[in-house]
């Protein structure tokens, strides 16, 4: 069905991102990846595979067998459910790369980095915004938005309509 859809369609190919994986084994996601790869090649398609940062359930050195491009999702060090904190530390994202590089080669390596933000309400989960929501509410708040220079990601803290304080972090 993927290669009737993406010829269909006329795609290149099809990127497989499965988010949140918490495996007992990485068989059945090199299983699945080598025969989408095996198929699909058959055809003339591209594989690609979007992996998360620091998750053990990604076999680094199997999975570039299946893939022709490895994208390495930089991004949700902190998140909705997390404490108020960078998109993507810069440190956070080198040793990402650094740890990824050593088992994937550098021409099917792309690094995938945050355009959007989070909006952190003093208790409770953010909510998602993009870059742009990140600069309007900014300048409707009169928050003073900060580069930090140690971590390159925005910041700045605001009160909404009710007096209750935010943090923004956005990329």
């Amino acid at each position: 069905d993927v290669i009737k859809i993406l010829q269909k369609n006329q795609f290149v190919g099809v990127n497989v991102d499965l988010e949140d994986l918490q495996e007992k084994t990485d068989e059945p996601l090199i299983a699945f990846q080598k025969e989408l790869y095996t198929r699909l090649h058959e055809k003339g398609l591209l594989v690609t595979q979007d992996i998360a940062p620091f998750n053990s359930d990604y076999n680094y050195e199997q999975l570039v067998k299946y893939d022709d491009y490895i994208f390495l999702m930089a991004y949700d060090q902190h998140a909705e459910n997390s404490s108020p904190g960078p998109i993507a530390h810069q440190q956070w994202i080198e040793a990402a790369v650094d740890k990824v590089a050593r088992k994937i080669p550098s021409n099917k390596l792309v690094l995938a980095l945050a355009a959007y933000g989070y909006d952190w309400p003093a208790h409770g989960p953010a909510t998602t915004i993009t870059y742009q929501q990140a600069l309007t509410a900014a300048r409707e708040s009169e928050g003073n938005i900060d580069f930090d220079n140690n971590s390159y990601n925005l910041h700045y803290n605001y009160y909404d309509d009710n007096d209750k304080p935010h943090e923004v972090y956005f990329m």
